[in-house]
């Protein structure tokens, strides 16, 4: 019987977000190539600031069939 399961990616603090997120994606493809589990949806997080409307991105979240 497959489950779902997921697995979250941060991203560095004071990193570029887009370097950082090129690195997630290189971990979550070695974590296919080394587990061989099937990707269902990768979802980027966002960490609200107080004081106006930007978001920062802190990771990607994985979600992903297991056994």
């Amino acid at each position: 019987m497959s489950q779902i399961g997921k697995t979250w990616f941060p991203f560095f603090k004071g990193s570029d977000p887009a370097v950082s997120e090129v690195q997630a994606v290189e971990a979550i493809n070695r974590m296919v190539k080394e587990s061989g589990v099937r990707v269902i949806s990768i979802e980027t997080m966002y960490q609200p600031k107080w004081h106006g409307l930007h978001k920062v991105p802190v990771g990607l979240q994985v979600w992903h069939e297991g056994e």
